[in-house]
Parts: C-alpha cells; sequence; structure tokens
C-alpha cells in the first residue's frame, strides 16, 4: 500500500451481498402495483442496481410512483439480521483497518446502515461515515465524498491521490469518484455486476477485482 492512505468503502454490492434480497423486494413491489416484469426489466434493474431508486422506476416503469419502491427498499434495510457479507469480508476489513484509514460511503439511510456494522460488529473499522441520511444530494453527486475527503485535506494535506474509493456500481460510484477527482476500483462480486457491465463505464480491468477480500493483495501490488 504504496499509494493510498485512506480507503473510502460503499457498503451494498461492495461487502455485504445485498443484491438478492433488493432484487426479490423490487420484483415484489413491481408486483404488487401490476408493474411489467419481463426479462428486459430485470437486465434494466440489475445494470442500474444501486443507482437512485427514481432513475431505475423511470427506466423501468415510466410514469410509476418510484417512492413506492424507495419506501420498501427503506423498510427492508432496516431488518435484522442484514443481509450476508461476501465470503472473507469481515476478515479483509479487520486486516485493513491495521493498515489504512477506512470510511464508509453508503446509499442506507443511517438507520439502516449502523445496524448492519453493529450486527457484524465492525463498527470500529471506519473512522468515519456517511449515509444517505447526512447528504442533500445523492450518488454520484459526489457531496458524500466531499464530506469525507476535505477533513483530510484541511487536516493533514492529503491530496486527492491519496484517496481510493471501492465500490460495486460504476455509475453510482464510479461516476461519483470521477466528479469528486478520485480513483476508483470495483469490486465485480455481486451477483448484477459484470465486467460487461463495467466495460461500459470505461472501467480498466487494473481497476476491477472479482472479491472483495482481494482488495488487500490488490494494495500491496500499487
Amino acid at each position: 500500500m504504496k499509494k493510498y492512505r485512506v480507503l473510502i468503502l460503499d457498503m451494498d454490492g461492495t461487502f455485504v451481498d445485498s443484491f438478492p434480497a433488493g432484487f426479490g423486494c423490487c420484483l415484489g413491489v413491481a408486483r404488487a402495483n401490476g408493474w411489467l416484469i419481463d426479462e428486459a426489466t430485470t437486465e434494466i434493474i440489475k445494470d442500474n442496481w444501486g443507482s437512485p431508486t427514481d432513475i431505475i422506476v423511470d427506466k423501468c416503469w415510466p410514469g410509476a410512483n418510484y417512492r413506492l419502491l424507495q419506501k420498501a427498499l427503506n423498510d427492508s434495510s432496516r431488518v435484522i439480521p442484514p443481509p450476508p457479507l461476501f465470503p472473507g469480508a469481515s476478515e479483509t476489513l479487520r486486516l485493513l483497518k491495521y493498515r489504512v484509514d477506512m470510511c464508509l460511503n453508503t446509499g442506507r439511510r443511517r438507520d439502516g446502515a449502523m445496524p448492519v456494522l453493529a450486527h457484524y460488529g465492525l463498527m470500529d473499522c471506519f473512522a468515519r461515515v456517511v449515509t444517505k441520511t447526512d447528504v442533500r444530494v445523492t450518488k454520484p453527486h459526489p457531496e458524500s465524498l466531499e464530506r469525507l475527503i476535505v477533513p483530510y485535506e484541511k487536516g493533514l494535506g492529503f491530496g486527492r491521490d491519496a484517496f481510493l474509493f471501492v465500490g460495486d456500481n460504476p455509475f453510482a460510484d464510479g461516476e461519483c469518484a470521477k466528479a469528486a477527482g478520485i480513483d476508483y476500483l470495483a469490486v465485480a462480486e455481486s451477483s448484477n455486476v459484470t465486467r460487461r457491465l463495467l466495460a461500459k463505464y470505461e472501467v480498466p480491468d487494473s481497476m476491477i477485482i472479482d472479491r472483495f477480500r482481494d482488495l488487500p493483495d490488490w494494495l500491496e501490488c500499487r
């Protein structure tokens, strides 16, 4: 780890395997409201998962009320026990916390994010946490990243090349990192994230890992 001094991590799809539960919730809302579900729709959901809910609904069901889906997802994010971590994620986070500062930047609301960290005993892994509750504009707008980066810039004089944003969604996370002027590493472990999708957003192979637990080895090669 010669280059990055601060890792900023997304949660869902990055070290929490939440897509299956979220996808099921999405389909349940669609069925309950009579929204069309076909192969094309499910592919759109998968490719855009992690994007703001209104974008997903507008692409799949133009004119439908996205708040119905948002409420269902908010409610499901507070369910305990939460979705599982990816294999080796807990051990990876505990290893990294002794090597580099880590912050969390999640699209979950705070009342959905903090119980996940508490449930898996990960509260002490993150120096700072920014959630959807804490910002006015969600990812891919860079406000959430700026809230984490600026204190390091002002307090310790870190340049933007000291930060790495690790996430799964090339739109919500990748475009957010680009807007903030920091590097982005994509984790392609979630079942909805493919190298085809990442290539669409021009994420180079050198900035993709297939499993979250590969992160320490990837960092060692920087």
